[in-house]
Protein backbone atom coordinates (compact mmCIF):
# COMPACT_ATOMS: atom_id res chain seq x y z
CA UNK A 1 0.00 0.00 0.00
CA UNK A 2 1.82 3.56 -1.21
CA UNK A 3 0.58 5.88 1.30
CA UNK A 4 0.69 9.96 0.00
CA UNK A 5 0.85 12.70 3.14
CA UNK A 6 -0.31 15.99 2.78
CA UNK A 7 3.18 17.26 2.83
CA UNK A 8 3.51 15.26 -0.68
CA UNK A 9 5.75 13.06 1.56
CA UNK A 10 5.42 9.43 0.17
CA UNK A 11 5.35 5.99 2.66
CA UNK A 12 4.90 2.38 1.23
CA UNK A 13 3.57 -0.37 3.25
CA UNK A 14 2.95 -4.12 3.88
CA UNK A 15 -0.64 -4.66 5.15
CA UNK A 16 -0.96 -8.03 6.86
CA UNK A 17 -4.66 -8.58 7.13
CA UNK A 18 -6.62 -12.01 9.17
CA UNK A 19 -10.08 -12.21 7.35
CA UNK A 20 -10.87 -14.27 10.23
CA UNK A 21 -9.88 -12.53 13.21
CA UNK A 22 -10.42 -9.38 11.55
CA UNK A 23 -6.75 -8.55 13.31
CA UNK A 24 -3.99 -7.00 11.15
CA UNK A 25 -0.90 -4.91 11.47
CA UNK A 26 1.15 -2.96 9.03
CA UNK A 27 5.11 -2.48 8.31
CA UNK A 28 6.39 0.38 6.66
CA UNK A 29 9.17 -0.23 3.95
CA UNK A 30 11.70 2.25 5.43
CA UNK A 31 11.96 0.66 9.24
CA UNK A 32 10.92 -3.63 8.56
CA UNK A 33 11.77 -4.34 11.84
CA UNK A 34 8.72 -2.38 13.53
CA UNK A 35 5.25 -3.73 12.98
CA UNK A 36 2.15 -1.02 13.51
CA UNK A 37 -0.97 -3.00 14.97
CA UNK A 38 -4.03 -1.71 14.19
CA UNK A 39 -6.68 -1.14 16.70
CA UNK A 40 -9.53 -3.52 17.09
CA UNK A 41 -12.21 -0.97 15.15
CA UNK A 42 -9.87 0.26 12.35
CA UNK A 43 -8.58 -3.31 11.92
CA UNK A 44 -12.48 -4.40 11.27
CA UNK A 45 -13.17 -1.71 9.27
CA UNK A 46 -9.79 -2.23 7.03
CA UNK A 47 -10.85 -5.55 6.91
CA UNK A 48 -14.64 -4.99 5.62
CA UNK A 49 -13.09 -2.42 3.20
CA UNK A 50 -10.10 -5.06 1.59
CA UNK A 51 -12.68 -8.06 1.87
CA UNK A 52 -15.33 -6.08 -0.36
CA UNK A 53 -12.16 -5.29 -2.54
CA UNK A 54 -11.19 -8.56 -3.11
CA UNK A 55 -14.67 -10.29 -3.93
CA UNK A 56 -14.52 -7.87 -6.94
Amino acid sequence: MTVTYENSEVARYSVYMNFDTKNGFLIKETNSERMLDLRKKNSAELADLLSGIQGE
